[in-house]
């Protein structure tokens, strides 16, 4: 491939066995043949070798142009011409998994080890190819230190990625889903709490295991409100229900108000389901302190101390919009004939969805300061507030969307919402 960085299309491209990205910050092509490379510019302009994180393989399902955008359908159909040119065996193993797909990819392609281990511990292959997120060294780095590694056995792999490196934690990853997981949801075994013999317990119970589970077990606020029955149920529930962002969410609404949890474990996403709805419904009813109904910029030091202790409700921060300003959103604002999509960038604007739209997102705060969410004002096919989580490079996904009092949102605007997601997605 040649070394003028220039000559890179802007979007998408596939020419002679290369795949071109070139989309915001994102500049990436990527070839499998003859031998597997993937390259992005250095600080002089020159190619030079990258181990990109995005997601470049999926099923046909998610390959097929059936989407009501063009672009998104001519992206698709570029990606299925690059799928063409990879063996059936390493699609067949690596298209499942949702991000970090290349480093797996090269590796499973240029040594038969690395190929043996994905055959046989899918997601101790994926996380040993991508050991620069475990081990917090650089890629170029990483990549020459596995090859060494792929001699040891799987649990001295997982030793020294940072796992408990026993045959325990070997057969806990072979149970690992692989169309969910990502590294920060497998770093989550690393930090587990000091109750990490009870985890392994809880998690050798099962046949199989997701991301809601491993959340549900090493989250402080979630570890001990389970029950076996309910890991089994959360074994086999999607990514998409978001069990654990919204009980994470419900618990705290009743600190927020005062109030104790109210129960001591779950015995069915059911019943968490009806838990959320009621800490939504007390969130609702609450009496609405008399600060929010202030214009945001009100200079709060203006009132006298007393009334400021009262009028402030426990669990609110300690922000204005002049002294928290949001990191800057990931995605810019868009909007056409069907609606429009808007970042909330300061907690006076966060403040102001939260009352119009009747939910508690002012409570993500946090989160959004961390980089950990993004929430959005969607309008147009249905009034929504959208928050938005990374999963890799230049990828957002939808965390959660929800119409006035938290009602579900109307199904054209998610596809409306997932649309404007997949323009701007590096990778698939």
């Amino acid at each position: 491939m040649g070394k003028n960085t220039d000559s890179l299309q802007k979007g998408y491209s596939f020419a002679d066995g290369t795949l071109g990205v070139n989309i915001g910050a994102t500049k990436l092509r990527i070839r499998f043949a003859p031998s597997p490379l993937a390259e992005e510019p250095d600080f002089r302009d020159q190619w030079t070798e990258a181990w990109p994180t995005l997601r470049i393989l999926a099923s046909d399902a998610d390959l097929a142009d059936n989407t009501t955008s063009e672009e998104i359908n001519a992206k698709r159909r570029i990606f299925r011409e690059f799928k063409e040119t990879v063996p059936a065996d390493l699609r067949q193993n690596i298209t499942p998994f949702q991000s970090h797909q290349w480093p797996l990819l090269k590796h499973a392609a240029t040594n038969s080890r690395m190929m043996d281990l994905l055959i046989a511990n899918p997601v101790l292959a994926y996380a040993a190819a991508s050991s620069f997120e475990f081990r917090k060294t650089l890629p170029d780095v990483a990549a020459k230190q596995v090859l060494y590694r792929l001699k040891d056995k799987q649990k001295d792999i997982l030793a020294w990625l940072g796992f408990n490196g026993t045959p325990a934690m070997a057969r806990l990853f072979t149970k690992i889903k692989t169309d969910d997981i990502i590294p920060a949801i497998l770093r989550k075994l690393i930090l587990m709490p000091d109750r990490s013999a009870a985890v392994m317990a809880a998690l050798a119970q099962l046949e199989s295991i997701n991301s809601e589970v491993i959340i549900f077990l090493t989250h402080t606020a979630l570890s001990t409100l389970h029950t076996p029955v309910l890991l089994r149920e959360l074994s086999q529930a999607t990514t998409e229900t978001n069990i654990c962002s919204q009980l994470i969410n419900a618990l705290y609404i009743r600190k927020q108000l005062g109030l104790e949890p109210g129960i001591t474990e779950f015995h069915s996403i059911q019943r968490i389901t009806e838990f959320c709805a009621e800490a939504d419904q007390l969130y609702a009813n609450r009496p609405v302190p008399v600060v929010e109904q202030h214009d945001a910029e009100e200079p709060e030091q203006d009132q006298p101390a007393g009334q400021r202790r009262l009028r402030r409700p426990p669990a609110t921060p300690k922000v204005t919009s002049a002294t928290c300003k949001f990191p800057e959103p990931p995605l810019p604002a868009y909007s056409d004939r069907f609606g429009s999509i808007t970042p909330i960038t300061d907690y006076a604007q966060l403040l102001k969805e939260s009352l119009d739209m009747h939910n508690c997102v002012r409570t993500f705060w946090n989160d959004i300061m961390k980089g950990r969410l993004f929430i959005y004002k969607v309008e147009g096919i249905d009034r929504c507030t959208l928050a938005i989580r990374p999963i890799g490079d230049q990828a957002w996904i939808r965390d959660q969307i929800k119409s006035t009092c938290n009602r579900k949102a109307k199904d054209r605007a998610i596809e409306f919402v997932d649309l404007w997601l997949a323009r701007h997605r590096a990778g698939l």
